[in-house]
Formats: structure tokens, sequence, C-alpha cells
């Protein structure tokens, strides 16, 4: 596959030493590649390739970035790689990402102590009044397993809330609260929130993260003005 997009496709300046290389081993663009015209070495030598590249996209997915904001990381460079090869590859191997001004995608993977995120645990996001995100479309909360980077099978289906989600609840005053558990949120005593089960995102066991998908970001999003709340956790009734 990497051989046919490579003769396909035009290569970017600057590349041409990296594809001779290529061309070396019988996968760069002047070449047909043929697995079987290849010689036991290099056999091996790709298939160890495929092993350490997969390593070293897990570890590339667990690295710290730039860009942090209250606990959310904001990276803004999606989308536009020129030659890190390897963001762009880690961003490939956990599924895609759009230009920076078609969405941005913040990640959050600890509390407001900076505990990580655990099923077992209930959390809140509380939005303030005029505070909610800043886009010109739509946003949305998801959350995805650490182990697998996949969703979080639940009994409702619900893999991501937001303002676009039927039932979200926002109170007169614009302000709004999501909540984040494995469990059913329930109603405390003597108080009835009806907007618990509405705004609650399912989770499952074990560590998980957030992505906040914010479509058509507006301009306090891009110069960082923007700081989206930190996740507080709270105690079941």
């Amino acid at each position: 596959m990497l051989n046919w997009w490579l003769r396909d496709n035009p290569r970017e300046v600057g590349e041409e030493a990296l594809l001779a290389q290529f061309d070396a081993v019988g996968f760069g663009p002047a070449t047909a590649f043929e697995l079987i015209r290849s010689s036991e070495a290099t056999r091996r030598g790709l298939q160890r390739a495929i092993e350490d590249a997969r390593a070293m996209l897990r570890a590339a997915a667990r690295r710290p970035t730039p860009g942090i904001r209250n606990g959310w990381i904001f990276p803004l460079t999606l989308g536009r790689y020129g030659h890190d090869y390897l963001m762009r590859a880690t961003v490939a191997f956990g599924g895609y990402a759009n230009l920076l001004e078609e969405t941005v995608y913040a990640a959050l993977t600890g509390d407001s102590r900076g505990q990580p995120l655990r099923g077992e645990r209930e959390y809140t996001l509380r939005f303030p009044a005029g505070a909610r995100p800043p886009v010109g479309a739509f946003w949305s909360l998801s959350a995805y397993q650490s182990k697998d980077f996949s969703l979080i099978p639940n009994a409702l289906e619900r893999y991501s809330i937001g303002d676009h989600s039927e039932g979200f609840r926002v109170a007169a005053d614009g302000s709004f609260t999501v909540r984040i558990s494995r469990d059913p949120p329930r109603d405390p005593p003597r108080n009835r929130f009806r907007d618990r089960r509405e705004n609650w995102l399912p989770v499952g066991e074990g560590p998980y993260y957030l992505i906040l998908r914010l479509y058509e970001p507006g301009p306090s999003v891009l110069d960082g003005r923007y700081v989206p709340p930190s996740i507080e956790e709270t105690s079941p009734p």
C-alpha cells in the first residue's frame, strides 16, 4: 500500500534522500514492490520495522504535548504536518483529523487533582453561563478507552454528547453540566435535577480519556483565550 501510494502521489520537496532510501529497499516511488523478490534479510528487516513502528506509535500517543489549558491538551498543528512523519502517523493511528479551521480536538486525561480518569469514579464538567464552547457549528464530548483508544461500549449506545444531542439540557442562564460516570446518575434526595440522565456521558471500567471536539472553532479557541472547565470528581448520592 505504501509503495502504491508513493508511486501515485507527488513527493514533497526535501524528501528526495528519504525516498531514495525507500527505493533501495524496494518500496520507493521508483520501484514496484514485490515481496517475493526481496531477500530474506530484507523481509526480516521490513517485519522488524513494522513491529518497531507500532511500538513507536503507542509511545508517541502517550507523550506530553504543548498547548495545555486547565488540563486540556489543545493540539493546534493537526492537518498540517510538514515533515513531522511521527505526528502524522500518530494521528492516523488513532483515526484522522480535520484542518484547524474546521475542527479543534481538545484532550483531557486527568481530573482537577491530576489523577487519571477512571470508570469507577464519577465526574462533572460544569460550564458556567457565558462559557459554552465558542463554535460556529457545534461541539461534542466523547470518551475513549486508554488501553486501545476505542469508544466505550454502553447500553445506551451513547458515544458522544453535546449541544446537538437530543434532550441535552441547558439552564435558562445558558449554563449546563455534563456528567461522566459508569453508572447512570441518580437524583439526590429532596433535589430533582431533571438534566442528570439527559446530560450523561456513559463510560466503562478502567482508565479513559475525553476528547472535546469544537467544530468551526471561534477565534478565542485558536488564539488561546478560551479555556474549558476542569473536570471534578463527585461522590455518588
